[in-house]
């Protein structure tokens, strides 16, 4: 009996030990940052409308982190234009900015409501929310969603 609460002692100081490590481990995750460095259209093909997106990915971890897959949405003048999803994304190394290429395709109706209202309002820039969800190959760490605000400049 006695050897018997030993063994449940030890194993109940290894899960403790187990979860206080997984927890120090995410603490010290910070989330990854993502700027949006372009945005160039591409040729249609038939109704749709493709972009090609540009980010740049930056890891202030000490970890690479090995992306899986990543969805993103592309709002301009709180208009949802842009969608998309990622597989086979580059590694980001630790303490590394990596340039990652997306392609999107156009939401029909929200680009014909963007351009009713640029016509409507005409402005020398476009604000833009872009949202995006990480799905990070880690069992430790879960999907990481970041959001970009900015504007982009419509003229020269």
């Amino acid at each position: 009996m006695k050897v018997l609460s030993c063994y449940f002692k030890a194993v109940f100081c290894l899960i403790l030990l187990f979860a206080s490590g997984c927890a120090h481990l995410r603490m010290d995750f910070e989330e990854p940052e993502v700027k949006l460095t372009s945005l160039r259209m591409l040729p249609h093909e038939g109704l749709e409308q493709r972009f090609e997106i540009g980010l740049k990915v930056s890891n202030p971890n000490r970890v690479a982190l090995n992306l899986v897959g990543m969805s993103y949405r592309l709002e301009l003048r709180d208009y949802d234009i842009l969608s998309g999803v990622a597989r086979d994304i580059p590694e980001i190394p630790a303490y590394a900015e990596v340039p990652v290429v997306l392609y999107a395709s156009v939401n029909l109706i929200g680009g014909m409501r963007l351009i009713r209202s640029l016509l409507a309002e005409p402005d020398d820039s476009i604000e833009y929310l872009l949202s995006m969800k990480l799905d990070i190959d880690s069992t430790l760490l879960p999907s990481v969603r970041l959001e970009e605000k900015g504007a982009i400049a419509l003229t020269r």
